[in-house]
């Protein structure tokens, strides 16, 4: 099942179930004008398909009292697809990594990496970064402020009126 082949109900349960998960089967099916039993079985439906792929967490960073967050953009020597796969599967292992695209442009991979302090960070580059003889260059930027994070998908336009 893809997004595009959902109804208006759907992402309208979509966009409720974004913003928050723990909204009560009852208070959802008023929000989207369905019976709470029609509303349970489309957000189960929802989940058994994959497109809801999990619930979790959002914790606040600002209670964190040491965090330190950086993006990395990597360059490869070559493209080689073995490698890369194996490049991808050490970083998706690796609890400091947040989140990583294979991307186009001069870079090949950005990473967003999360450590306590910039000596976590500078042992993640000499063990993840400096470590691999697959990466030609990296450049790191350091995040200053977060202005906006979130997980929400953009649902507007995804059906056909």
């Amino acid at each position: 099942m893809l997004l595009t082949s959902l109804d208006k109900i759907d992402l309208n349960i979509l966009r409720v179930l974004q913003k928050n998960n723990r909204i009560y089967n009852q208070e959802l099916a008023d929000r989207v004008f369905v019976s709470a039993p029609t509303c349970l079985r489309r957000v189960r439906r929802l989940r058994d398909s994959g497109i809801i792929q999990r619930d979790v967490s959002i914790l606040n960073t600002s209670m964190a009292e040491s965090i330190c967050f950086f993006v990395l953009h990597l360059a490869l020597h070559e493209e080689c697809t073995k490698e890369m796969a194996q490049l991808e599967k050490k970083l998706r292992e690796n609890e400091c990594v947040m989140q990583c695209f294979l991307v186009t442009g001069e870079f090949d991979y950005m990473i967003t990496v999360c450590t306590r302090s910039i000596s976590d960070f500078h042992a993640f580059i000499d063990t993840h970064i400096y470590a691999n003889s697959l990466i030609k260059k990296f450049v790191t930027q350091t995040v200053l402020k977060e202005v906006k994070n979130s997980t929400a998908l953009p649902l507007e336009g995804m059906i056909a009126d």
